[in-house]
């Protein structure tokens, strides 16, 4: 055995040492971790307060640390995501630009002339969205979307509904489009089918 697992740091020795001087001046036994730390030497001469307090001061600049870092890259993930969802609707509005300019330009009657109208009236509602998304703060965001929320609780339900059915059929298309390039890819054949 060498010199250091002789001396005890940190341990219950170096704990009933403390407990012993301090009752000596009349202070109360030392709770448990109150002790001297593995990291200070055996003649550093703290009686535990100072050293508890760095230690506790180290830890809550590092959970402000750790917080501030998950708030950055939260906030980061939040712009990017924003900045796709305004750039997927601009390529809407200009979907539904060009179908009402088809119906305008090819469209005969009042029906074709109506549709077109309701369609620009469409796109600009949803560019002036787009144009919201991009340009407010993500906390700014949340409260707007809560304050509708608490305003049309019917709306916003029916809302997250069309939502996540539109991404439902997103998600299978995309999965039926990848599904069907595998399988031309590979020379294969989807499953139920004979074999060439």
């Amino acid at each position: 055995m060498d010199k250091k697992d002789k001396e005890p740091k940190g341990t219950a020795a170096t704990a009933s040492k403390m407990a012993a001087s301090k009752k000596e001046v009349g202070d109360e036994s030392p709770s448990p971790g109150r002790g001297t730390t593995s990291s200070q030497g055996p003649g550093s001469g703290n009686s535990g307060g100072s050293g508890g307090q760095d230690l506790l001061q180290q830890a809550k600049d590092t959970t402000n640390e750790v917080v501030n870092q998950v708030q950055q890259q939260a906030n980061e993930q939040i712009n990017r995501q924003k900045e796709t969802a305004a750039s997927e609707l601009s390529t809407v509005v200009n979907a539904v630009r060009r179908f009402g300019e088809t119906l305008n330009n090819e469209g005969k009657g009042p029906i074709a002339h109506f549709a077109a109208q309701y369609g620009d009236k469409a796109a600009d509602g949803l560019d002036r969205f787009a144009r919201y998304l991009r340009e407010q703060d993500p906390k700014r965001l949340l409260n707007d979307v809560q304050d509708f929320g608490r305003r049309q609780p019917a709306l916003m339900i029916g809302g997250a509904f069309l939502l996540g059915f539109a991404g439902a059929r997103i998600i299978k298309s995309s999965m039926d489009a990848a599904a069907s390039s595998t399988s031309t890819d590979t020379g294969t054949r989807r499953a139920g089918s004979t074999p060439i």
